[in-house]
């Protein structure tokens, strides 16, 4: 069966709301406290501060000069840039909230319900979750839960002290977080093979009961925060990440339309262009690009040739403007 597939991108979380933070706002807004772990004769090059992603990808590496220590000292500060994203990210959203999400998404998640839409989004937040969540089925009127929309199970973190029930199944969209989320939490570990994947609260400041509990469960445990970099293999170890790149790639191969919302193909995460490629659809696909500013020069070069790129969607209001399209059957193919 085919469906259609979006991707998402920094850029979709931009047309949420001003105050979600691009790659470069990031970068900016947390490097005093990253040079801050750094002492003055193991500080990296200052390129690297400036794409926050690129450090943390250049952190998580083992390279072949490191010694043992250095090493171990790298990856001990990835996984406190990593709590300083996943910080700033959970703290700009919180704003967010604050000041009133568009009804514009709500109106899309529930079309991607309704359609059973794949969508492979590249961002931290969380969103989707929570306007899915919102979501009653058709039949019973129950809520959609996250256990309804992710491929493959995240446990709840509370369920590492309490019994825990999963919802009942649903038929709803598959939301494939391929870089992992602010609210995902592992050990840290950089062999994490078999090891549970835990879902903290979408919004901490709405726990009210237990909360006492979930600080104490979330001790020793750090967001799950997986760079866009040229190899992943540690991070792949883990099954469920894999699976989640895996329903991914499935979903690519069965897609008529895809919709790229915010995403521009950063030339340094290769993993994804080689994704892409490695995953191309049997038949002609409609690929539409939305974003506020046109592609970069090669993009045709990335995408698989069956690919038939549409850029009809390039403006200021791209994806506010391509949503209303969309959820009135107004895009035809």
């Amino acid at each position: 069966m085919s469906k259609d597939v979006f991707i998402l991108g920094a850029g979709f979380s931009k047309a949420i709301s001003k105050l979600m933070p691009t790659l470069v706002d990031l970068s900016k807004a947390i490097r005093p406290q990253v040079e801050e772990l750094f002492s003055a004769k193991e500080m990296p090059p200052s390129e690297l501060f400036e794409n926050i992603e690129a450090l943390l990808s250049y952190l998580a590496e083992d390279y072949p000069w490191l010694t043992a220590a250095k090493r171990l000292g790298n990856r001990g500060k990835f996984l406190d840039v990593s709590r300083l994203i996943a910080e700033k990210v959970r703290s700009d959203q919180e704003q967010t909230i604050k000041s009133g999400i568009p009804d514009w998404l709500d109106a899309l998640v529930n079309k991607w319900h309704e359609k059973r839409a794949d969508v492979i989004t590249f961002n931290y937040d969380v969103f989707i979750e929570i306007s899915a969540t919102k979501i009653k089925t058709d039949k019973d009127k129950q809520k959609i839960t996250n256990d309804n929309i992710y491929p493959v199970p995240i446990k709840s973190l509370l369920s590492r002290k309490y019994s825990v029930w999963a919802g009942d199944p649903h038929e709803s969209m598959t939301y494939y977080k391929m870089h992992g989320s602010i609210n995902w939490l592992y050990s840290g570990s950089e062999d994490y093979y078999g090891e549970t994947i835990f879902a903290g609260p979408l919004r901490e400041s709405k726990v009210v009961e237990r909360d006492t509990d979930i600080q104490v469960l979330k001790r020793a445990l750090v967001p799950l925060v997986v760079p866009p970099t040229m190899s992943k293999s540690n991070f792949f170890f883990n099954e469920t990440i894999r699976g989640i790149w895996q329903g991914a790639g499935e979903a690519l191969q069965k897609a008529e339309r895809i919709f790229c919302l915010g995403y521009s193909f950063p030339l340094t995460d290769m993993m994804v262009r080689y994704f892409i490629l490695t995953n191309q659809s049997q038949r002609d696909v409609d690929f539409y690009w939305v974003n506020i500013a046109p592609h970069q020069d090669g993009l045709e070069k990335i995408l698989p040739e069956s690919y038939h790129l549409h850029e009809c969607y390039v403006s200021h209001d791209a994806i506010p403007r391509f949503v209303d399209d969309y959820i009135n059957g107004k895009i035809k193919s």
